[in-house]
């Protein structure tokens, strides 16, 4: 981040955990470098309210294998999100389309395991949800675990390979999409879900 961004030229753009994380007009591949250096800053800065200090407070000097990690991970990030030529382009000037793809990318980064993504499509038009729903397949097939929280049932019966179906906080019907609509004689998940709250 540059020292502009630092002395009051940031605006919040997105809460990652607890930690508030604050980006001027920087690109994506900036906001991608933050968040991987947030990463090995977290552990000595947990009580620090906002990313861009805890960044600056991070000696990375000479620590090539951590410097080496967060190229790593920005590339990756880079190739998630299929920004193509605008990666550069300011943040601010994304449609919400290209913030949800780029935010999944910082998700997924990192490598994780098990990532948990919420309402992943909301508000996009057409092209970009089924952008989205293509990159979550690919981060999928790569071997990551996710789990998808919706209330769009026909975007889960797409996507997800099991299903866990709550109503009034608690867990009321779970299987495969397939076996959901043989039981329920539906032909989806949605008409699943109001014949099983109406039982």
């Amino acid at each position: 981040l540059t020292d502009a961004e630092r002395e009051g030229r940031e605006r919040p753009i997105e809460t990652i955990g607890a930690l508030s994380l604050r980006l001027g007009e920087g690109g994506a591949e900036s906001f991608l470098l933050a968040c991987a250096r947030s990463l090995h800053a977290l552990e000595a800065q947990k009580k620090d309210d906002n990313i861009t200090a805890a960044i600056a407070k991070l000696d990375l000097d000479g620590e090539a294998k951590k410097i080496a990690e967060q190229e790593e991970m920005v590339a990756k990030g880079i190739e998630i999100s299929k920004l193509g030529e605008r990666i550069d382009s300011k943040v601010s000037t994304y449609s919400k389309g290209m913030m949800r793809r780029l935010l999944i990318s910082r998700a997924i980064m990192p490598n994780p395991k098990l990532a948990i993504l919420d309402e992943v499509t909301s508000g996009l038009d057409v092209v970009n949800a089924f952008e989205v729903r293509e990159i979550i397949r690919d981060i999928s097939r790569s071997g990551v675990s996710i789990i998808i929280s919706s209330h769009n049932m026909f975007e889960v019966e797409l996507l997800c390979e099991r299903v866990a179906m709550i109503n009034d906080g608690r867990v009321v019907l779970e299987g495969t999409p397939k076996e959901l609509m043989e039981r329920y004689s539906a032909s989806n998940l949605e008409e699943v879900f109001v014949k099983a709250v109406k039982e």
